[in-house]
């Protein structure tokens, strides 16, 4: 559901990572995934669309770099700190 979701939900998770409490398919795990924010727009957008392609099994228009871009500095000012769930369902929904 992660990767089905919204592609900037999935962005930001590769940029800044996820930490703490996370359900997946029914399986809860408490962990955390490190962030990408040292690699190129173009690399996050690659693994980003990869990613909703192979495991979301989505067949849509690849995820840009622009897009990527565009999210970057909200990812940025979070100094390095993962996503919690909470945090990232409440960005979704706006």
């Amino acid at each position: 559901e992660w990767v089905k979701g919204g592609r900037d939900t999935l962005v930001r998770i590769i940029l800044g990572g996820v930490a703490g409490p996370i359900e997946v398919k029914g399986l809860k795990f408490n962990g955390a995934m490190p962030g990408h924010l040292l690699s190129s727009d173009a690399e996050v957008a690659e693994i980003a669309s990869f990613v909703r392609y192979a495991f979301g099994e989505i067949v849509e228009d690849p995820i840009t770099p622009a897009e990527v871009k565009a999210l970057r500095p909200a990812v940025e000012k979070r100094k390095f700190m993962p996503w919690t769930v909470k945090e990232l369902r409440a960005l979704e929904a706006h």
